[in-house]
């Protein structure tokens, strides 16, 4: 695409698929997004029009990728207009809106902006949603699509390391894997299918780091009542960070942060699965196995890792107790020692007035 021409999407009303116009997205500088806030600031003639759309009360202005179109509807031509993305996450973004911020010149009706899978708007929306950046390729690189693409690739030798790593890490290192051949399944039980996922890992200069293999669970195939049946797990609230850091200036506590990584490949599974490695891997001539561990993509992953972390957080220390409002804060408020801490899923902030029980936490966590 040339001329500032990010990518070619079609206008659709939002109760069928038909297509009423084909939509250019440009930049709207030379940062491509910026957030709708920053961009009303800069084009205040448009607010009124933002402010009436029907359908404005889903967005948010602090929302990343907003980029102005010109739309080629046959006769219709609109000159002026933002693209939105409504609030989906990375992994599921099925359209955008577009807000038309002059109606004089057009009279299609609300609708939504589409775009392919693999194209770069449609990509960028996902990430910006999540709050992630957008990030270009250097020249000369791809993210493969799967085991195929990946070994025709010019850099296929350093793809299939990638990917050996994370099944050696999966069988061995994690144990999450216990690998079998398919006769050895029991009989009647439904083999769930696993995907892999390539993605090229850059530095802070924009760099070619590292390559990057995920194998993942195929939820979207999993049964309730068969495959799983419990998945919630709670999640905290951004007011409940804010009291911990007040907490900690108001009592003199040291703040750390806690990263878990792979979290969900250290709690086990209460079901018993069996999965096929995705198309075309294999592990030392098997493609099946038993699941041992929550995998990314099991429905009750999060829930999993959320039991696993609050028995070890309970039984770590017997003073330790657990919010009844909050079920991810958990105290402990003795005599000699303060100790909060806040799970976020595998993130935690961790506040104190000792360094020697963090340390030791720490090493628990860790062994």
């Amino acid at each position: 695409l040339e001329d500032g021409v990010l990518d070619v999407g079609a206008y659709l009303p939002d109760d069928s698929d038909e297509i009423l116009a084909v939509l250019k997205v440009q930049a709207i500088d030379e940062t491509c997004w910026v957030s709708l806030r920053a961009y009303l600031d800069g084009h205040p003639e448009h607010l009124a029009a933002v402010r009436s759309a029907a359908y404005s009360g889903d967005l948010n202005v602090n929302y990343p990728l907003f980029t102005e179109v010109t739309v080629d509807a046959g006769s219709k031509e609109m000159e002026a207009g933002i693209i939105c993305a409504r609030a989906v996450g990375a992994s599921s973004v099925p359209y955008c809106v577009m807000l038309l911020t002059n109606f004089t010149h057009i009279d299609l009706p609300v609708g939504r902006v589409q775009f392919p899978p693999e194209h770069t708007c449609l990509a960028a929306v996902g990430k910006a949603c999540a709050g992630g950046s957008v990030d270009v390729l250097p020249d000369g690189v791809t993210e493969p699509k799967g085991v195929k693409q990946a070994m025709e690739a010019p850099d296929a030798d350093e793809w299939m390391d990638a990917i050996q790593t994370e099944l050696e890490a999966l069988v061995t290192v994690k144990k999450a894997l216990l690998m079998m051949d398919l006769e050895d399944v029991p009989p009647g039980v439904r083999l769930l299918d696993m995907s892999l996922v390539l993605k090229i890992k850059l530095d802070k200069h924009r760099q070619l780091q590292k390559r990057k293999a995920r194998v993942c669970l195929k939820g979207n195939k999993q049964e309730y009542g068969v495959d799983y049946f419990d998945t919630f797990a709670p999640c905290t609230q951004l007011s409940s960070v804010r009291l911990i850091i007040i907490l900690a200036l108001n009592l003199a506590l040291e703040v750390y942060h806690m990263d878990v990584e792979t979290a969900f490949l250290n709690s086990t599974l209460e079901e018993d699965l069996y999965v096929k490695l995705p198309r075309g891997l294999e592990y030392q001539g098997r493609t099946c196995a038993k699941l041992l561990k929550a995998v990314y993509g099991l429905k009750q992953a999060g829930k999993e890792w959320f039991e696993t972390s609050d028995a070890f957080i309970m039984g770590y220390d017997e003073r330790m107790r657990r919010s009844d409002v909050e079920p991810c804060l958990y105290y402990i408020r003795d005599s000699g020692i303060t100790v909060i801490i806040l799970a976020y899923v595998d993130d935690y902030l961790v506040a104190t007035d000792s360094r020697s029980w963090y340390d030791s936490f720490v090493a628990a966590f860790n062994s």
